[in-house]
């Protein structure tokens, strides 16, 4: 079973199977996101933000590569893993979307 002793998802997590309640954000457009965001978080139980400078290309294959290994390992444990490989945003801000 993926639930903890705690009685949460596994990991003790946050509980992904409450309803929630949109109509607390503002917009509709902050209310849309927050609920692709959780239930992209519904389908991972884990997601690996890898961080590297951008102008040094060796680091970043490496950080990748590294990241990929991980996510293997993780996998053949069946543990729903996800790397957040996009460039549009900052580690930090990578965070707070998966932590919001």
């Amino acid at each position: 079973d993926s639930r903890s002793s705690r009685g949460g998802p596994r990991f003790g997590g946050p509980d992904r199977s409450r309803q929630v309640d949109y109509s607390q954000y503002e917009t509709r457009e902050e209310a849309d996101k927050a609920r692709k965001r959780d239930e992209m978080a519904r389908k991972h139980d884990m997601v690996i933000i890898p961080i590297y400078w951008r102008k040094r290309e060796e680091e970043a294959t490496l950080v990748q590569d590294s990241a990929q290994d991980l996510k293997n390992k993780l996998m053949k444990h069946k543990v729903n893993t996800w790397i957040d490989q996009r460039t549009s945003l900052t580690p930090a801000q990578k965070y707070q979307y998966w932590e919001s």
